[in-house]
């Protein structure tokens, strides 16, 4: 999973500017997605980090999407 998510910033990078926001916002809230995925299982890190990782991504995620397409 780590090399996906490496692999995404060097993708945005090289894409047009809104483009790369796009991507990196997308990437944020398939991550809140995983977040789900550890605060269902309780496995791997503890819920509370999992909440919170929740909790930051979903909304940055959203955040940036909105911002790229909004500019």
């Amino acid at each position: 999973m780590f090399v996906v998510y490496g692999g995404v910033a060097p993708a945005g990078l090289a894409l047009h500017p809104r483009a790369g926001l796009v991507l990196v916002g997308l990437t944020l809230a398939a991550h809140a997605g995983w977040d789900v995925v550890h605060l269902v299982r309780a496995r791997v890190v503890p819920r509370s980090l999992a909440e919170a990782c929740l909790a930051l991504d979903a909304p940055l995620g959203i955040a940036v999407v909105l911002t790229a397409l909004g500019s």
